[in-house]
């Protein structure tokens, strides 16, 4: 159970989401959060990023990525899924690189982009199904996400 204080001390539970790990909900203004050992969401984020960077996960960024995911903390978890998820789908010889990129409208959002040296109908078909299978969940989340392809060669980072 994850506990949010604001600085009236008021207290607000949260259930575990559906795959019974904790669900970290959006930082509002005001608040902050608070796990049931008392530590903050912090080291989450960076065991997220840490297991990332295990999948082989590029992260050019990785200060831009913290400060989303500590706004968009409900995210974390399936920000890992859907990785893990696209490095069983691409194995190692495709890059995974998580960017964060700002619409011109002033929108923030996730993209793991898929790069490869080679690309083939396969590659948007398997992008497919990852968006498909999460999909449902991307709906529940207060940040957005993406998974998609720039059809770069690896190492192309923008």
């Amino acid at each position: 159970m994850l506990i949010w204080t604001t600085k009236q001390e008021h207290i607000i539970p949260y259930a575990r989401n559906l795959h019974t790990q904790r669900c970290y909900c959006t930082t509002a203004h005001g608040l902050d959060a608070y796990g049931e050992d008392g530590s903050g969401i912090t080291p989450h984020i960076e065991r997220t990023l840490n297991h990332l960077r295990l999948l082989n996960v590029e992260i050019p960024q990785p200060d831009k990525i913290r400060d989303y995911l500590t706004y968009h903390s409900d995210m974390v978890y399936l920000l890992l899924e859907i990785s893990e998820e696209a490095r069983l789908k691409f194995r190692s010889e495709t890059q995974l690189s998580l960017e964060l990129n700002r619409d011109p409208e002033d929108y923030e959002y996730l993209i793991l982009y898929v790069r490869q040296d080679n690309y083939d109908e396969s590659v948007m078909k398997r992008i497919k199904q990852i968006r498909e299978k999460y999909g449902s969940n991307l709906a529940y989340i207060s940040g957005w996400f993406l998974i998609t392809t720039d059809f770069c060669a690896p190492g192309n980072n923008r």
